[in-house]
């Protein structure tokens, strides 16, 4: 609005633009963490600020779904204990049956024998 700062709604337009769809509350959330001054408005270092983080976060996003999709060797959408397998021995990691089991095991939460996108972020790319 050419006040030299930018407000929710602005920031819901920029998110918007680069096609994302952030809830009002989402946007609030965001503007909060690199608000300095609590005025619910952003001035050019923390436009700046708020950017580098969306721009990390998305980058992080798209290095997790490319990393899954590495795992996913039929793109089924689920990781099986033989694709697990074939690529930890591809990543040098020869591990037995008992240990990829267990693997499978420890991250299968709704134990349905295959790893979804959320259950192996959360077993193997999330910090412990």
């Amino acid at each position: 609005n050419g006040d030299g700062t930018i407000d929710a709604n602005e920031i819901g337009q920029v998110m918007r633009s680069l096609g994302l769809n952030p809830t009002n509350k989402e946007i609030a959330d965001l503007i909060a963490e690199v608000d300095k001054n609590g005025n619910q408005h952003l001035d050019f270092q923390g436009f700046v600020t708020f950017m580098n983080k969306h721009w990390h976060e998305r980058d992080q996003e798209a290095e997790l779904r490319e990393a899954f999709r590495l795992f996913d060797r039929d793109n089924s959408g689920y990781i099986t204990i033989n694709e697990l397998k074939e690529v930890m021995l591809n990543m040098g990691e020869k591990l037995n049956q008992e240990e990829l089991e267990e693997m499978m095991r420890e991250a299968d939460v709704n134990k349905d024998g295959k790893l979804d996108y959320e259950e192996f972020v959360q077993k193997f790319l999330s910090p412990s």
